[in-house]
């Protein structure tokens, strides 16, 4: 079973998931949210799986198989990717790389608003709230999916 996360990003260098996420349900809204705003940009409201935010130091790859070292979003604290412990893999650098602009967002959440705003559920517009608040203090946000296993 997996979680959908609506995550700040309260910095890129070094990435540092902010303690202020919340676990997006019921789940089949946060998709029609993501299915509109693909619609305006894919790059809108991006989502990144969790298990390949680690590092592998060992094999150069994306995602960490060391049970030793977890990531677990459900804490209430920021997750910082500063090397003590968590190093950010190459793919998920990559992937912040490609995320829009603090403005960009800002402007195609003006244009999603005023044109369908009829159209979203109360949790939904919760979640756009979130991140046009997030977005004015100078936080880009994604959607963190995490797995349950």
């Amino acid at each position: 079973m997996a979680h959908f996360w609506l995550t700040p990003l309260m910095s890129i260098e070094p990435l540092v998931l902010g303690a202020e996420r919340f676990k997006c349900e019921p789940e089949l809204e946060l998709a029609e949210l993501r299915q509109k705003l693909d619609a305006v940009h894919p790059w809108l409201l991006p989502l990144f799986k969790a298990n390949l935010l680690l590092a592998d130091e060992e094999t150069e790859s994306c995602g960490n198989d060391n049970e030793e070292l977890t990531l677990s979003l459900a804490e209430a604290e920021d997750i910082v990717f500063d090397g003590q412990p968590f190093v950010l893999s190459h793919c998920a650098d990559n992937f912040l790389e490609r995320i829009l602009t603090i403005e960009q967002t800002e402007h195609l959440l003006l244009a999603v608003r005023n044109t369908v705003n009829e159209l979203w559920t109360p949790a939904q517009k919760q979640w756009l709230r979130r991140i046009e608040e997030w977005n004015a203090a100078r936080c880009e946000v994604i959607i963190v999916r995490e797995e349950e296993y």
